[in-house]
Formats: C-alpha cells, structure tokens, sequence
C-alpha cells in the first residue's frame, strides 16, 4: 500500500508519498479538491469500491497521470459523476 496519504473521516484531504503507482486504501470514500495537486510522479491510481465522490480537480497538474482504475462497482453503480476539472492540467 502507497504511504503518504492524509485522510480525515474517511475523505483523503493530501497525498504527500512519491510512489508512481498509487492505491487508495479502502474505507475512502472521498478524494478532497487538490488531494494530488501537482504531483509530478504519479502515473497511474487504483480506486477501491468505496470512493463515492472525487472534488474538482483532485489531480490538477499530475503531468504523468495516464490512467485512473475505477473499480467495476463503482462503474456499474454510477456513483459520481467526473468533469473535465477533475484532471485538469
């Protein structure tokens, strides 16, 4: 599991690590707006099934962010609804 993570009743307000590949830890069920603002490491991030909600640009500026795995429950669910701020670069 990726270290760096701060998370506050269950929403994951920073992510400090500098791991290319991270996994959010399950029991998260929010990503904060700028959680991953600017990191220029992460390539690639694996949701678990308890995310419902991901603020506005949460990885604004991850210049090598290529791929966001959602978990199939959430897909099939339609918990959230991204926008084209989410990943803004």
């Amino acid at each position: 599991m990726s270290a760096g993570f701060e998370i506050q009743e269950g929403i994951l307000v920073n992510y400090s690590g500098d791991d290319t590949e991270i996994v959010i830890p399950n029991g998260v069920t929010e990503i904060a707006e700028d959680a991953f603002l600017e990191n220029k490491k992460i390539v690639s991030v694996i949701m678990p099934d308890s995310i419902i909600k991901i603020g506005a640009q949460a990885f604004r500026k991850c210049i090598k962010l290529k791929e966001i795995d959602f978990n199939i429950k959430n897909k099939e669910k339609e918990l959230y609804k991204l926008n084209k701020k989410v990943m803004k670069k």
